[in-house]
């Protein structure tokens, strides 16, 4: 994080959930939409990320850097009026990343364009992954948009231990 190195488990040691949305931060399409609607419905919540959790936006796409990924994060943050805390914009490793990915669950490909072999996007999902503060995942909010009652009920849920997947992040 800003050009630091940190463990993944660094965020799960604030003693609150977790939300992870895996994305790259050059994507034209659906990543920025997840973005996008993470942070409005940051807006409708009466909880706060760093109060009562931690939200990971990580990309998947090693070529990132964290001048990219901070740049997002202040983007971001100047667009919804948010100071930031408990709010991260990641970057990682292509091992790294394929070791977060398998973990939740969430595929990704590389799709090269017709016209340019070496240019493309990556078809992905579009999804919130909440974890417990010890790592399991306990939701998957699919889509680009959520209203806050689902975004609040997944992290309740978390908070009281009630998950339903047994994967976990180390």
């Amino acid at each position: 994080e800003a050009g630091e190195k940190v463990a993944l488990r660094t965020y799960f040691e604030q003693g609150r959930p977790v939300v992870i949305n895996m994305v790259y931060y050059s994507c034209g399409g659906t990543c920025n939409a997840l973005l996008t609607g993470s942070f409005m419905v940051l807006d409708e919540l009466d909880w706060k990320p760093g109060e009562h959790f931690e939200m990971l936006n990580i990309s998947f796409e090693p070529k990132e850097n964290h001048i990219l990924a901070q740049a997002k994060r202040a983007n971001y943050l100047k667009q919804y009026s948010l100071q930031g805390t408990g709010i991260h914009f990641l970057t990682t490793t292509q091992e790294v990343a394929d070791e977060i990915t398998k973990t939740l669950g969430f595929k990704y490909k590389w799709v090269p364009s017709k016209e340019n072999p070496d240019q493309g996007d990556y078809s992905h999902p579009s999804v919130s992954h909440v974890l417990t503060e010890e790592g399991k995942i306990s939701r998957y909010l699919y889509g680009i948009s959520f209203p806050a009652r689902d975004y609040k009920f997944a992290i309740t849920r978390t908070l009281l231990g009630l998950y339903i997947f047994k994967r976990q992040i180390k």
